[in-house]
This record gives structure tokens, C-alpha cells and sequence, in this order.
């Protein structure tokens, strides 16, 4: 079997879906070795792909201005997959659904990726297939997307996110805040800064009241991305802010946090990762976030500063509630397989190719 992937956004990283998928499909070319896998990319970027069933093709995006990305799906893609001999196209949702005459696998990061793209199933598409990983989204696509096949991919996570003991820790408080616990706020989407600027103003709150070294830890945000939130603010010496990083990288990022705080858009794959690591949830309680973390989160709207500095604090004093959190987030974690997510995930491409 061929299986092509639109990798278009695989180049610039949002909240970590991209790279979640890339490391599913990495996955799953090691589990079936006979079968190629070919990402598609529109921009020139070096993966490490190591593996001689897995690779990328360049596909330029052309100089036609608005008409280019229009060129680009309407023909060249087409073209290519027909000259690849592709079985099935797997496709972010954050891309626009494509009308092809080859089965699509969608995968859809969270129900907010699904009501933000509003895109409808296309008349005289051939199968498509839905991918989430929660029952709202589950609900939410059968609404948009009609009589497409949704299956819910059980949230593994690779072995990389995974906790780590004490002296490795310290290592990863080193290398990231100084030696010091830290607090990792996770932006992505479109309402990320208006929740930096609330964490921000929670995270004054705490230190105002709390006599501690304890650092605020920013990540998500591009390295073009200005962050002038921290110029004229008052604890900025006591604010780090990291890069984009490597998926192994990222995890230990995680593993290290005192607790974690996703916000913005497309949360799902951060609180997987975030669950997987052992490290507490501070996020809203909305149903998805519920249905994975259950009783390893803390509840925490991001409207309001004085309750997430509240909940900052709260964690911060009470050991017992975080040794709880912890606990909790480790028995979670043992019953979302990452072998379970692969073989779904393959599931799902092989009844897509034989629909």
C-alpha cells in the first residue's frame, strides 16, 4: 500500500498536532515496513527520516498569487498522487479538505480545529474518513462532516513523554528555568496571546504573594513571534520562553513542569502529552479536556487572572493535591496505549483503501 501525506503544515507547528501526526506516521512505517509512505510538502525543511519507507516530495507552491494554492490542490496535487500510485491521502485538518478521487483519512486534532476550519464534506469526493480523539469531536464532525466514517483514536503518546526520575529533573530545571520549578504555560491558536496576558497577570498575582523562585516557562509561541507582553512587564526576569523544540525535546520540557497550563487553540495533543508525562492540568473543563484527563486535571478558567493565580497558588501550597494530580495522570496514562493508537490509526487507513 501508498500512502501519501499533506504535510503543508507540518512545517509550521501548531500546539504540537503536527508533530504528533508526524510521529504517528513515523510509527507506523516501522510497524509495516512493506508499505511506503510519502509526506508532500510545499516548503523546503529537513526531517529526519530514517527510514527507506518514509520520505518527502517537494511540491512547489508556484508563483501564482491567490491562484497558487488553488493550482497547487486542483492539479498538482492530483497529478502527484497519481504519479506516486497513492492508495489513500492522509490529512490534517487544519489543511482544507480536498476533493480527490483517492479515500482521505482526516485527522482532527479537537472539537476547536473542526468549528474553526468549517469545512463540509465536498459532493463527488470518494470516502473520507474522520479521525478524533474525544467523543465531542466525534459528535461535533458528524455534524459537518455527514456520513464520513469517524473512528476515536485512543491518546497514546510516544515513549519519549514519559516521567522522569529526580536527578534528571533537576537537569531539566536546569537547562530550562535556571535550576528553579517553573510553571509551563503552552500557547497555540488564535487566542493565545489574549490568554498570555491573562497567565501573565495571574502569574504577577502568585509572585506578589508567594516568596518563591518558581519561574513561568513560555512555549508555542514561533521564533519570528515578538512577545511584547514581556518588555515592559514587572516579573519578566523571573519569565523564560523557549523555542520551537524537537518532539523528544519538547517532552522533556513537559516531564520537568511543576504543572502545565495549554491555552489557546487546539489543546488536545499538549494535555495528551502533558497526561502522558505526569505532570497536573491547569485547564477549563471543557468536555474534551474532562473525558481524557478526568480527575488528573485542575480546573482553571483563563478569562480571569485572580482564579488562575488562585489555582496557581493552590497547587503551588497543597502537595498532597499534586501528588494526587500526578497519581491520577499516571493511571490515565496506562490505559491510552501508544501500540493502540498505531494499530487504530492503521485500522483506519486500511478499511478507508478498501471502502
Amino acid at each position: 500500500m501508498r500512502i501519501a501525506v499533506d504535510g503543508r503544515s507540518f512545517s509550521h507547528p501548531d500546539g504540537g498536532f503536527e508533530q504528533y501526526l508526524l510521529d504517528i506516521i513515523q510509527a507506523l512505517s516501522e510497524d509495516h515496513p512493506s508499505d511506503e509512505f510519502n509526506i508532500i510538502v510545499d516548503t523546503r525543511r529537513e526531517y529526519s527520516l530514517a527510514r527507506k519507507n518514509l520520505k518527502t516530495t517537494y511540491l512547489p507552491p508556484g508563483k501564482l498569487g491567490k491562484l497558487s494554492r488553488y493550482w497547487w490542490e486542483r492539479i498538482r496535487l492530483p497529478k502527484l498522487l497519481k504519479t506516486l500510485g497513492a492508495s489513500v491521502l492522509i490529512q490534517p485538518a487544519k489543511s482544507k479538505l480536498l476533493k480527490l478521487q483517492i479515500p482521505v483519512v482526516l485527522v482532527v486534532p479537537d472539537v476547536d480545529a473542526i468549528i474553526q476550519n468549517k469545512v463540509l464534506a465536498k459532493k463527488g469526493m470518494n470516502a473520507l474518513s474522520v479521525v478524533v480523539f474525544s467523543t465531542p469531536a466525534e459528535a461535533t464532525c458528524k455534524q459537518y462532516y455527514g456520513e464520513a466514517t469517524t473512528t476515536i483514536l485512543p491518546a497514546g503518546a510516544p515513549s519519549h513523554f514519559a516521567p522522569v526520575e529526580w536527578e534528571e529533573k533537576e537537569h531539566i530545571k536546569q537547562q530550562f528555568a535556571d535550576g528553579f520549578e517553573y510553571f509551563l504555560f503552552f500557547a497555540s491558536g488564535n487566542s493565545a496571546k489574549t490568554d498570555l496576558l491573562n497567565v501573565l497577570k495571574a502569574f504577577s498575582l502568585f509572585k506578589l504573594r508567594q516568596r518563591t523562585n518558581m519561574k513561568l516557562v513560555i512555549h508555542g509561541f514561533g521564533p519570528d513571534e515578538p512577545l511584547e507582553e514581556l518588555k515592559r512587564y514587572k516579573f519578566r526576569e523571573g519569565v523564560r520562553v523557549v523555542g520551537p523544540l524537537a518532539s523528544e525535546q519538547r517532552a522533556k520540557l513537559i516531564a520537568g513542569a511543576y504543572a502545565f497550563l495549554p491555552a489557546g487553540k487546539r489543546l488536545m495533543v499538549p494535555m495528551i502529552e502533558a497526561l502522558h508525562c505526569g505532570v497536573p492540568v491547569l485547564t477549563p473543563a471543557t468536555d474534551e479536556a474532562v473525558e481524557l484527563l478526568g480527575s488528573a486535571m485542575l480546573a482553571t478558567p483563563l478569562q480571569d487572572p485572580a482564579d488562575i493565580a488562585a489555582q496557581l497558588k493552590r497547587i503551588f501550597l497543597d502537595e498532597d493535591l499534586r501528588s494526587r494530580l500526578v497519581s491520577a495522570a499516571a493511571d490515565r496514562a496506562h490505559a491510552l496505549s501508544w501500540n493502540n493508537t498505531r494499530q487504530k490509526m492503521w485500522e483506519v487507513i486500511s478499511k478507508a483503501v478498501l471502502q
